[in-house]
């Protein structure tokens, strides 16, 4: 399933799920961020966590099972123009993602689907930045252990 391809909520005041996939061309790098945390947040709350929004990190999330809290850096991406995905982990006095324990990396594909990458932090420890060189549906490399169904968010 694509944004392009889910149906807008009966709520009004939200905006409908497509509104990635009719507006991504145009959204500042910041706005993308902001896009990627609602909707790792809207798959977080699917799954059954209880999530809020967070100051030194993007979110956190806590199991209702385990009443285990994660915090989470959420980065979001575009496909750049030579075919990859770029993210930027650390970036000195921005981001730092060694203050979360995962890091939720959601690829925005030029078709409007949404490819997500959980990656425990501590797997990225000393690492500034992290690329998806090629299409991240089809991506076989070190992060593809990583990658979950789109709509869905599980910290393992």
């Amino acid at each position: 399933m694509t944004i392009h391809d889910q149906t807008p909520q009966d709520n009004p005041h939200e905006p409908p799920e497509d509104f990635a996939g009719m507006f991504i061309d145009y959204c500042t790098p910041q706005e993308i961020g902001v896009l990627g945390e609602w909707i790792a947040m809207r798959w977080l709350i699917a799954c059954g966590y209880l999530v809020e929004a967070a100051h030194s990190f993007d979110l956190t999330a806590g199991s209702p099972d385990t009443k285990q809290v994660h915090k989470i850096e959420v980065k979001t991406a575009r496909m750049s123009a030579d075919g990859t995905y770029q993210f930027v982990l650390f970036k000195l006095g921005h981001t730092d993602h060694q203050r979360a324990d995962y890091i939720v990396l959601l690829c925005l594909t030029p078709d409007g689907e949404v490819v997500p990458f959980v990656i425990p932090a501590s797997a990225t420890a000393l690492m500034t930045k992290i690329t998806i060189p090629t299409d991240p549906r089809t991506y076989r490399g070190q992060w593809q252990l990583y990658r979950q169904q789109t709509g869905m968010l599980v910290l393992k």
